[in-house]
């Protein structure tokens, strides 16, 4: 250890979460709910001495029946997204951080007589710099029985990271990129 230097790393980015709920007796709802998990810290080097700090890595966001919306008649419709952090950048010595990993299951819910519509994203956070760490998951299932709606539309997404200011140097995560789109259809799930 270098007198004056402590060799710790970059700080972990804080996890996320979000949660939102409306009804109405016959008229229509919108629901939004939207989580970001925060971007780890950054990692530092002094190569004179090669000891390096590594980055923090990014938050992650879990949820789980987030947002529901219901309405005895009128049109519904329910959007979840969620991000995850992005790890702290890594210099020629020091390792970047993670990205944040995504869990969505069933996170956007409702229920009408009406149109029914039930949106999620999700999205994994980036490993970033030059010495990048690895990129955040995403899943995201989400699964319905609904025998009421007069119309049902769903959508559904999970997408590996693409962001960071050296898009060539991230690396992916995994993910599960499922979508569907259902006019009229009582039961569905989609993973």
């Amino acid at each position: 250890m270098i007198p004056g230097y402590n060799n710790s790393k970059g700080g972990d980015g804080g996890s996320a979460s979000a949660g939102a709920t409306g009804s109405s007796i016959g008229g229509s709802v919108s629901i939004i709910a939207s989580a970001a998990g925060g971007n780890g810290g950054n990692g530092q080097s002094i190569l004179s001495q090669w000891i390096a700090s590594n980055a923090g890595n990014g938050g992650g966001v879990n949820l789980l029946n987030a947002a529901n919306g219901s309405s005895g008649s009128g049109a519904v419709s329910v959007s979840v997204s969620a991000t995850g952090g992005n790890g702290g950048a890594g210099d020629v010595v020091a390792r970047g951080g993670n990205g944040g990993s995504v869990t969505l299951l069933n996170s956007a819910t409702g229920s009408t007589s009406g149109n029914l519509s039930l949106n999620q994203s999700a999205v994994g956070g980036g490993g970033l710099g030059d010495e990048p760490g690895s990129g955040g998951s995403a899943n995201s299932s989400l699964s319905i029985a609904d025998a009421l709606a007069s119309s049902l539309h769903i959508t559904n997404s999970a997408l590996w990271p693409v962001t960071g200011v050296t898009p060539l140097c991230a690396r992916a995560g995994v993910a599960v990129m499922p979508s569907a789109a259902v006019a009229g259809f009582p039961i569905l799930t989609a993973w």
